[in-house]
């Protein structure tokens, strides 16, 4: 159960925590998130993807680290986790399901054009500040990009075509270097949702009119526009199928994926072990790398909890 993989390496001495350039790595997350449903075409993703790139850019060289050995390898990698939030509201808006082949599609599309657009704002602070400095440590240094190594097994669940110039990327890529180590992360958007009245990062929605316990107290929240458009229900999803949408989303994310799965305890419905199994083997053969939460309803009412991850992992 995991959220991002990130290299990291154990020290040989605890104090070697005050050293720069010693022994051991400890990995550190650097996020942010695009309001997807809030931008209409290509030239106003590509901005936005720039600005929230040169924005967590700007975290890292100014950030105030526990540790020297943190603050040298954080700078060295420059690793961010750039990613999506209010898929929900964006499908629903479009009349889109999760388990349909026309909603596997939009979001094929919509989770490559994420990925793109980061990654020319990669290189495009890359020719403004310079590449980071051990990107000859990542996969970028041999010309890598994410359509290389994905499990072609997905592409059986949408009827999607690359829609981008990988290719003139990759050239650039090579001439000018990538700013980040690393760009792509789907983490929970639980908190800052609420502030930004947006569906929680590409989970389907739970329930229509919700109250979200945290350490601040319940706070009501209600799907954007839930009067007049079919949101589809998490827990009317089937596991496999969450499964297969999670899976294409993971094709353009360079780390884990929070992935959330959604089972009713009415009574009637049961989860078998063979169930359980069959997800696993579906995740491993789509190149899934990671799962977060099972959620259990087992009422009609639903009072949701803070998602309790790491506080550096939440957004």
């Amino acid at each position: 159960m995991q959220e991002v993989m990130l290299p990291t390496k154990g020290f040989t001495d605890i104090n070697n925590l005050y050293i720069p350039e010693e022994d051991g790595e400890v990995a550190l997350c650097n996020l942010g998130s695009i309001v997807v449903s809030n931008i209409e075409n290509d030239e106003d993703y590509e901005k936005t993807a720039y600005i929230l790139a040169k924005i967590t850019d700007n975290t890292i060289e100014r950030g105030v680290y526990p540790f020297p050995q943190v603050e040298y390898t954080a700078k060295k990698r420059r690793s961010i986790g750039i990613g999506m939030t209010d898929v929900a509201h964006l499908m629903a808006k479009n009349g889109l399901e999760f388990d349909t082949q026309e909603g596997r599609t939009f979001i094929h599309q919509l989770a490559e054009r994420h990925s793109y657009m980061l990654h020319k704002a990669s290189v495009r602070i890359a020719k403004e500040l310079g590449k980071c400095e051990w990107w000859n440590k990542t996969k970028y240094y041999d010309g890598w990009l994410p359509v290389d190594t994905y499990a072609k097994a997905v592409d059986m669940y949408h009827d999607a075509e690359l829609q981008y110039d990988w290719e003139s990327l990759r050239k650039d890529i090579r001439q000018y270097g990538v700013r980040f180590s690393v760009l792509e992360a789907m983490m929970p958007v639980e908190s800052s949702s609420l502030l930004t009245n947006t569906c929680n990062g590409v989970y389907p929605i739970r329930n229509k009119e919700i109250y979200k316990s945290s350490k601040k107290g319940a706070v009501y929240f209600r799907a954007p526009n839930m009067d007049t458009l079919n949101y589809q229900n998490a827990f009317n999803i089937d596991s496999q199928d969450l499964v297969k949408y999670y899976a294409i989303i993971q094709k353009f994310t360079g780390q884990g994926i929070s992935a959330d799965f959604y089972t009713k305890l009415d009574g009637v419905t049961k989860t078998s072990v063979m169930d359980v199994a069959k997800r696993v083997l579906l995740a491993s053969k789509l190149g899934m790398k990671s799962w977060y939460y099972e959620n259990f309803k087992t009422g009609e009412v639903i009072e949701e909890s803070e998602e309790d991850a790491c506080e550096s992992c939440k957004l």
